[in-house]
């Protein structure tokens, strides 16, 4: 079981991941190294009284957030990537296949490696969301009436 916390820390020394139940309160539980997979991002969820690892593999999708779905219901989580100098950040919300839902914050400490050197870029296809109509070029009116252009002759 994870342990009940007063508050979080959000530059810890070691992976953590922070999240609420029922929006009750906040609850720490131990991660894993954080591992990249070409657009995918994979970690385990350490169980801390049996010390079990439940291995978590999340997808960047086209909305640029990195998904995890549960295959055998609905349970979803929707996270958002950050990176600062120190560490790498994962939040936003998850939903049980029971109906429970929440927000998470995960954060793995940056190697001295990791600081010292920039991170590779990744391309993410996104899809536009703003779509424009082609303007219809309207013919030349003189007062009421259409003008047609004239036509060209050789």
């Amino acid at each position: 079981m994870s342990g009940l916390v007063d508050m979080i820390n959000l530059h810890p020394s070691e992976p953590t991941e922070f999240s609420t139940s029922a929006g009750e309160c906040w609850y720490r539980n131990g991660i894993g190294a954080l591992v990249r997979r070409h657009n995918s991002l994979v970690f385990d969820l350490i169980d801390e009284d049996t010390g079990e690892r439940e291995p978590i593999e999340l997808a960047l999708e086209n909305d640029g957030l990195y998904h995890w779905r549960d295959r055998d219901g609905s349970g979803h989580w929707c996270l958002f990537r950050a990176d600062t100098p120190t560490h790498v950040y994962l939040t936003g919300n998850w939903r049980s296949s029971d109906g429970e839902e929440g927000v998470s914050i995960f954060m793995w400490p940056k190697s001295e490696e990791e600081i010292t050197q920039p991170e590779e870029d990744i391309e993410v296809k996104v899809a536009p969301t703003v779509t424009r109509k082609a303007k219809q070029k309207r013919p030349k009116t003189v007062g009421r009436k259409v003008v047609p252009k004239p036509k060209r002759t050789r």
